[in-house]
């Protein structure tokens, strides 16, 4: 066997050679991208499954509050007071806010935070 075929066997065999690398590279590529995408779900379900019971938490501390603080008991009663004209003007501003009882506060509040 001459130099040259020698030669010509030995970049045929390197070309094989880096033909199978590069088919095994792009195959292990392929592996890595699935992989890469699996995980990325598995932490999406697992955040989700995570705001899933968070929320389940704060419903039944919602509910806990609203058994607990029901309008009936946070009714306030009026005591009739000596008012000055002064403070009986600012008093009559003041009404429509106060038209809102206890428990409906709490649900905005709750509400408010549980969107956020």
């Amino acid at each position: 066997m001459s130099v040259e075929e020698r030669r010509v066997r030995h970049r045929e065999a390197q070309r094989k050679f880096m033909m199978s690398k590069r088919a095994r590279i792009a195959q292990l590529r392929l592996i890595i991208r699935g992989l890469e995408r699996q995980t990325q779900f598995v932490k999406a379900m697992r955040e989700c499954d995570d705001l899933r019971r968070e929320n389940e938490q704060l419903r039944a501390v919602w509910q806990l509050r609203t058994q607990l603080f029901s309008a009936s008991d946070l009714q306030f009663h009026a005591i009739d007071l000596p008012v000055s004209p002064m403070c009986s003007a600012l008093l009559e501003e003041d009404d429509e806010s106060a038209d809102l009882d206890m428990s409906e506060l709490l649900e905005q509040q709750l509400l408010k935070a549980v969107d956020d």
